[in-house]
């Protein structure tokens, strides 16, 4: 996946198209020739095009260096976006079991499969981690910056960013909103500069995806390919009723938790997503853990919490059978969601 970013912000650093077919195939073809000898394919970036310039750097290199750098960028985004968590539910901070947590989330299965094929979705993640923590530190400019990361990928998190705006009119925090109107209008007159038709191609891009025929992990998706009734991609609507009771959890400074209830609904009721990006989920395991850990009194104990998402990761991935399909993995969030209640029942009974 990391070919077609880079591709395509090397398009842009040059002024050229982006989004055009021929000249990414020629640069995909010059930097992994087996890769396009065996798929025949070009790999567009259909993220939106403020993704490009955070990746203008990356389009400046060769493709090899680049693919390194990149690949420490994302271990380095997951070690931040576990620490964000971690310091969202154990107060005081605790160095110590982190460092157990933080291993446990390296070793996601989805966030290995994210380093290994150089997806995007952990900028997501940061961004929705960062933006919540900013938040609650009253830096709502720096806030509404790290929210357009989470344009990167909206379909995964519509229901936070419909939660954030319902906060933000009920507060009335308008620095968040004009944090996220400021980058969003820097990173559009940067792409213009670089490339001014880059609306029109984009569009042409858009109108062409095929999101109904895509296999994804989704529910919707699992019922197309079981049923051939394509409708369900679109369901995810029914869950705005939900804002109602993740509004109370924000009003009552639940963050991480309103952002963890509304990540593990959304991923499997989203129009389109991939098991790769239940990486989003790794913010509900630390605060899982997190509960536990401070309901665990003994030291023996502490170390049985610490340790079980370890070896829970790490089975999943030495026994998760490979090439299964997409639509065969909807279920994950789902699980994840009713081991999350049920551990909060057990810790705040």
């Amino acid at each position: 996946d990391f070919l077609a970013y880079w591709s395509a912000s090397r398009l842009l650093a040059q002024g050229e198209n982006p989004y055009d077919p021929d000249a990414l195939a020629t640069l995909q073809q010059a930097a992994r020739p087996q890769r396009y000898q065996e798929q025949g394919v070009v790999l567009p970036t259909w993220n939106p095009p403020w993704l490009l310039i955070l990746f203008l750097p990356l389009g400046l290199l060769p493709f090899s260096i680049a693919t390194g750098v990149w690949i420490a960028c994302n271990v380095i985004l997951g070690g931040i976006s576990a620490a964000l968590a971690w310091g969202q539910v154990v107060r005081p901070y605790d160095e110590r079991s982190f460092l157990f947590v933080l291993f446990a989330s390296l070793v996601l299965p989805s966030f290995l499969v994210t380093v290994a094929i150089g997806q995007v979705t952990a900028l997501v993640l940061i961004g929705m981690l960062a933006s919540v923590v900013l938040i609650q530190s009253s830096r709502d400019w720096l806030a509404g910056a790290a929210i357009l990361l989470c344009g990167i990928k909206p379909h995964l998190c519509f229901l936070f960013l419909a939660l954030l705006a319902i906060w933000m009119l009920r507060t009335r925090r308008w620095k968040v909103a004009g944090g996220l109107a400021v980058s969003l209008l820097s990173s559009l007159i940067l792409v213009t500069i670089f490339y001014p038709a880059w609306v029109f191609a984009y569009r042409d891009l858009l109108s062409h995806m095929p999101v109904a025929d895509i296999d994804t992990s989704t529910l919707g998706s699992f019922i197309q390919q079981i049923f051939d009734f394509p409708y369900f991609r679109w369901t995810g609507v029914l869950l705005l009723p939900l804002l109602i009771p993740l509004t109370r959890l924000v009003t009552k400074n639940h963050w991480l938790t309103a952002l963890n209830l509304s990540t593990m609904l959304t991923l499997p009721f989203a129009p389109y997503g991939f098991g790769v990006d239940h990486v989003l989920l790794l913010p509900a395991m630390v605060e899982i853990t997190g509960w536990l850990k401070l309901k665990a009194k003994l030291p023996w104990q502490t170390a049985l919490v610490m340790s079980a998402p370890i070896l829970v990761n790490l089975g999943w991935l030495f026994g998760m059978p490979k090439n299964v399909p997409n639509h065969t993995l909807f279920w994950i969030p789902l699980a994840v969601l009713v081991i999350y209640a049920l551990v909060w029942r057990l810790t705040h009974r």
